[in-house]
């Protein structure tokens, strides 16, 4: 799991989960 946290860290200080969130949050609500 130490890997994985490794990658999180990395994905959140490019802001690119992010964006990733966000994106989904839009499709979420664009479908409902």
């Amino acid at each position: 799991m130490g890997n994985d946290n490794d990658d999180w860290e990395g994905v959140v200080d490019k802001g690119e989960f992010d964006k990733r969130l966000e994106h989904q949050d839009q499709d979420r609500k664009a479908k409902q």
